[in-house]
């Protein structure tokens, strides 16, 4: 059973991430790869999507009762507490590896932590009851008539690429948070230098002091020749791995280098939409 539940997580996170890149798409009328790793795969609907098959299959099998008997208040209640559940662990998992968040709820109401929210909950356990009463029999329907030979082929395949795709993404995050950190370090250096400068000169300090602390926090100005150089090329520094990653993170943890990933963004959709220019 183990390569049956292989596949059927890289089939849902498959179509997981169809959904996530169409709606997003269609929201920043760009379009938009979306995901933690770089190939077409968004892990945490397939993580949801074999939990809820397994959980549900234990049931069935304590209860003597047919999965497709458990009543939809059931699946919707299961969908919607197991899929909170984990995207508030995933969401701190990843903040804590990488200081940053690839999803942020702070503007919806009752949210929590901006991990996840009352509102979004209860869509992915609408969602759960379309799929674990619809499109799920399909999908195993499918997956059991294939031969034991081809679905054990198919899962060593699918390890395969998820791993290689895991090893990029991981690699290229971090050296992508290491040069963001590196300008952040350069830009706090010289603001703190600037602000001791301020400070033996003497003049009006307490308005020297709120404004060399103001141009601390922006992260923009005095940028040094090296710093100019990352934002006006951000394709001599950036990987497409990273411009994909750095595209699909809603903040880093500090105000420092969400301003900086925010003028790479802007440079990065810049550079797009003159491209766009030239091909209409």
């Amino acid at each position: 059973m183990l390569p049956y539940y292989i596949n059927e997580f890289v089939v849902f996170s498959f179509l997981g991430w169809i959904y996530e890149s169409i709606f997003c798409t269609i929201r920043k009328h760009h379009w938009q790869n979306r995901g933690f790793l770089f190939g077409p795969v968004c892990p945490i609907y397939g993580s949801c999507v074999v939990l809820g098959d397994l959980f549900f299959r234990m049931l069935s099998e304590r209860t003597g009762m047919a999965r497709a008997a458990v009543p939809l208040w059931g699946v919707f209640l299961a969908g919607t507490l197991g899929s909170a559940l984990i995207e508030y662990v995933t969401s701190y998992v990843l903040e804590k590896r990488f200081h940053a968040m690839w999803w942020d709820y702070s503007h919806l109401p009752l949210n929590l932590h901006g991990r996840i929210s009352l509102f979004t909950s209860l869509g992915f356990g609408a969602a759960g009851v379309l799929i674990f009463h619809f499109v799920l029999p399909v999908s195993e329907r499918i997956l059991t008539d294939f031969p034991d030979w081809l679905n054990l082929l198919l899962s060593y395949l699918f390890i395969a690429v998820l791993a290689g795709d895991y090893a990029l993404t991981e690699a290229s995050l971090s050296d992508l948070l290491t040069q963001i950190q590196s300008l952040q370090a350069q830009l706090d250096a010289e603001m703190e230098t600037r602000y001791e400068l301020f400070e033996r000169k003497g003049e009006q300090l307490s308005e020297m002091r709120a404004t060399a602390a103001q141009k601390l926090n922006s992260g923009i100005q005095g940028l040094t020749s090296m710093k100019h150089e990352f934002r006006n090329s951000p394709g001599k520094f950036l990987s497409a791995v990273q411009r994909n990653v750095l595209q699909n993170i809603s903040r880093f943890h500090s105000a420092e280098q969400n301003t900086i990933a925010n003028s790479l963004l802007a440079r990065l959709k810049e550079k797009r939409q003159k491209q766009d220019k030239k091909t209409s």
